[in-house]
């Protein structure tokens, strides 16, 4: 079921019945804070995409070398992973599981090229998606920021100096990419045992490997 955008009436009350039934579906909790909110979705979205991608046989190892560098065992894992709710499982936690490394310069002004193929597209607007949350961290609280999303304190200075438009262009930036940050080990406990949410999210905050470095 589609995560709804709304769930109020025509009077402008909210419905928390909806709200509740929303998230008993996969849709956002609205009790939890909207940075941790943010977390969940990009977990989730970048997983399902992931395994999507997997199961359909989309990516031959030329692919993954050029869009997702270091990532061949969680493409790994996620193919021999056979249902989404075991997906959803591995999402199911409030510290992220990925990373974005900055390139060393300045971002330039890029643009995806007209003949961009539908993968390409994709990572850019994943990694735009992801830059918009850790701006959003950062703005609310940098050392928390460098801490829920890995971030060295030089990134962080300059990530949060970024705007929306900057953003977008450096997400166009072929160097860029998004990185699984927890172990491969993570992943797989996360969708074999019967763990809570926040045994996952510890699971997934002691895991986390060293940041791989740019290319």
């Amino acid at each position: 079921m589609p995560w709804a955008c709304t769930n109020i009436s025509s009077e402008g009350v909210i419905d928390m019945d909806a709200q509740v039934q929303a998230r008993d579906n996969g849709g956002p909790d609205f009790r939890l804070p909207t940075l941790v909110r943010s977390i969940m979705a990009e977990n989730r979205a970048m997983l399902l995409r992931r395994w999507r991608l997997a199961k359909n046989g989309l990516l031959d190892s030329k692919l993954i070398t050029r869009w997702f560098p270091e990532q061949k065992p969680l493409l790994d894992i996620l193919g021999a992973t056979e249902e989404e709710e075991q997906v959803v499982r591995m999402a199911d936690c409030t510290t992220a599981l990925f990373t974005v490394t900055l390139p060393p310069l300045t971002p330039g002004v890029f643009t995806l090229p007209h003949t961009a193929s539908e993968l390409e597209k994709a990572n850019a607007d994943e990694i735009f998606m992801a830059l918009l949350v850790r701006v959003n961290g950062l703005h609310l609280s940098t050392q928390q920021a460098i801490v829920d999303f890995c971030l060295s304190h030089r990134e962080a200075n300059r990530m949060g100096r970024f705007g929306p438009h900057e953003l977008r262009a450096l997400a166009c930036d072929p160097m860029m990419h998004t990185y699984p940050i927890a172990a491969d080990a993570y992943f797989i406990a996360a969708a074999t045992k019967d763990m809570t949410q926040a045994e996952r999210t510890v699971l997934a905050t002691v895991s986390r490997r060293a940041r791989p470095s740019i290319r």
